[in-house]
């Protein structure tokens, strides 16, 4: 039998920077949640056990992994644009939606960042690709805070650095609640 200490296994530790990543960013520290995040990224290698070969008992293991491993990710970029880093967040944002092209949350991200590095004309492009992208292959729009963004970005009056750090703050209030049920 293999012993290892929790510190050892490279899931563990990565759950336990996401947690302490989460924690500090609720707190409102940004700068030390990102820097928390980073490392529990910073810890992944392609997809989870991508060395180990997966059968059906370890699918939902796997599923779950990738899940945190996105949440980090997202909690990641909230902490940075809290932390004003619209336009070092815009090419790792445009990547991520070349490679999830209907990820929502994605495409919001990168035109709010946009829009914040005063190129608010790429972020009304942003939606459109997105929109047509949308109806083409689903027949549907996209979703009402998107819809609302996009005319917020048409009037001028897209959401402030106040407003988005509460609204990050109470997107991860929900998410750690969410987590703790």
């Amino acid at each position: 039998m293999l012993l290892l200490g929790e510190e050892e296994l490279d899931a563990q530790e990565f759950e336990r920077l996401h947690h302490e990543g989460d924690r500090l960013l609720a707190a409102g520290h940004p700068e030390a949640a990102a820097q928390r995040l980073r490392q529990a990224l910073d810890l992944w290698r392609g997809t989870a056990l991508a060395d180990i070969p997966v059968g059906a008992p370890l699918a939902g293991h796997v599923a779950v992994l990738e899940e945190m491993r996105l949440r980090a990710l997202e909690h990641r970029i909230l902490a940075d644009r809290q932390l004003g880093r619209h336009r070092e967040l815009i090419p790792e944002l445009r990547l991520l939606t070349l490679h999830q092209p209907m990820n929502e949350w994605y495409h919001e991200q990168l035109m709010l960042a946009l829009d914040a590095a005063g190129r608010r004309s790429e972020a009304l492009h942003v939606y459109r690709v997105l929109y047509r992208r949308l109806d083409e292959d689903l027949g549907i729009a996209p979703s009402r805070p998107l819809q609302e963004l996009h005319n917020d970005l048409l009037s001028g009056t897209s959401p402030t650095r106040q407003e988005f750090q509460a609204l990050a703050a109470r997107a991860m209030e929900q998410g750690l609640r969410a987590r703790s049920a």
